[in-house]
């Protein structure tokens, strides 16, 4: 028995060092693309067009909305492009409201200022642009509206209140001198926006009427803050989220005032802040006129040399892949999908300087549902049920190229299949992500660019 058990033994050694021996092989057998019949295909014919948007939601109640775009860009390639905020505030609860309508108080204001924290998020093209920035009063009331819309441009008084001219820097904190001590205090970066004397003389007779946030509704309904860039080559952005709306930061609208102290009869100096609310919204314009957009929406021929994706109401382009193509890929084999990308080569346009201009950083894919409203993706929703991140099952972001292109690469594998068996053309819409957070814009090659044409890269097994 025990010579038995010693051949047995002897025979695996051999065995093992056989298979050793051709461990590349037997490795090969397994994996061989030809074995499994994994194909890769990419020359599918595109088409599609760019299409114009009419409007995006910047609102909804009550979310807090954190970065509001304010600025204005003018250029060859997408033509003219602004975007202006509207604001409003509440009383802060954590402190009293000074008592205006006390006469023995005699509350005289010295100034009054409305301050933003700098939102670096947004902030495009010219860094060394002047910003003349100014603000106004909205006329109407639009307290009852649960959700704002980029092309809604609310009424206002066209007197300016106040108005500052600066070139903003979103790095460089601002001491202010604190009223109630005399003292400097180091702040966050800001836009101050000061309240000419007028109106502030108005406020401190209004001010009597206040005694609570639907009485200060009908004193202040809300203010317009615009910027004219005489460059027209620059975009800041405001944080208006809740961090910087706290008690304790920096957004606000500050009443720098004096007042009896009763228990002395002398003069005080004093402070209050009104809080920012969280409803805000903004009104983007855009004119393609003389611009290639405006030509790309007016001849889809032109697509053929370039695509283009602009972020708040700009443009999105459209891409298609034909369907019999696609259910051909195999030459009449059948096959299954293993994945699917689509590539997006970012164009070297000469009217486009992006440098100044940076391309979009994050593209979104989306499709029309079948009540016919535009959804993100099925890849897009899928990535972020599983990662609770859109760009890490989905891509999107910019990849460069050992060629030097700069290339974006989008998993569209559930996209394609749901094409193939519902006998539909592959069609997606690609847009900037964070379309209201930030004004950037992308150029693509176009269909049919000999190099650089979008391609549908599929990996596929055939059956």
């Amino acid at each position: 028995m025990r010579s038995i058990k010693q051949f047995c033994f002897f025979l695996i050694i051999i065995v093992l060092g056989v298979s050793c021996d051709n461990e590349t092989t037997i490795g090969t057998d397994v994996v061989n693309d030809e074995y499994l019949n994994i194909k890769f295909k990419n020359d599918f014919i595109p088409f599609g067009n760019i299409q114009e948007v009419d409007s995006v939601l910047n609102y909804v109640y009550p979310i807090d909305y954190r970065t509001e775009l304010l600025g204005e860009i003018e250029n060859p390639v997408f033509g003219y492009s602004s975007s202006k905020v509207f604001s409003t505030i509440t009383l802060n609860t954590a402190t009293s409201f000074p008592k205006f309508d006390e006469s023995i108080f005699d509350i005289k204001i010295d100034s009054m200022v409305l301050t933003f924290a700098y939102d670096t998020l947004g902030f495009y093209g010219n860094e060394d642009a002047v910003h003349h920035i100014t603000l106004k009063k909205i006329t109407e009331d639009w307290y009852d509206r649960d959700t704002l819309y980029s092309n809604l441009d609310l009424s206002t008084d066209p007197t300016i209140i106040g108005e500052t001219n600066l070139i903003p820097n979103p790095n460089d904190s601002v001491w202010i001198n604190l009223h109630t001590i005399d003292s400097l205090v180091k702040q966050k970066p800001q836009l101050r926006i000061k309240l000419n004397d007028a109106y502030v003389n108005e406020l401190g007779e209004k001010f009597k009427l206040v005694k609570n946030d639907t009485t200060l509704r009908e004193v202040i309904q809300g203010f317009a803050i615009e910027s004219t860039v005489d460059s027209k080559d620059s975009f800041i952005a405001l944080d208006m989220g809740g961090s910087a709306n706290s008690v304790v930061g920096v957004n606000g609208l500050k009443i720098y005032f004096n007042q009896i102290d009763t228990s002395n009869n002398e003069r005080v100096k004093s402070y209050y802040s009104f809080l920012i609310s969280n409803r805000k919204g903004a009104n983007y314009i855009t004119n393609y006129s003389s611009s290639e957009v405006g030509q790309a929406l007016g001849d889809s021929t032109l697509c053929n040399d370039y695509l283009y994706i602009q972020s708040m109401s700009g443009v999105r382009s459209r891409i298609n892949f034909d369907h019999s193509s696609l259910v051909n890929m195999a030459s009449g084999k059948e096959f299954t999908i293993n994945y699917a990308e689509l590539e997006l080569s970012i164009a070297e346009d000469a009217n486009q300087n992006t440098t100044l201009y940076e391309p979009i950083s994050f593209i979104t894919s989306s499709v029309y549902n079948d009540s016919g409203v535009l959804v993100l993706s099925p890849d897009m929703i899928y990535s972020y049920n599983k990662y609770n991140n859109y760009s890490a099952g989905y891509g999107g972001t910019i990849k460069k190229l050992d060629t030097g292109i700069s290339v974006y690469k989008c998993n569209v594998t559930d996209l394609l299949k749901s094409a193939i068996e519902n006998d539909k053309d592959f069609e997606v819409f690609l847009d900037a992500g964070s379309k209201t957070q930030n004004p950037r814009q992308t150029v693509l090659y176009g269909f049919e660019n000999p190099l650089y044409a979008p391609k549908l890269n599929v990996t596929f097994t055939e059956l």
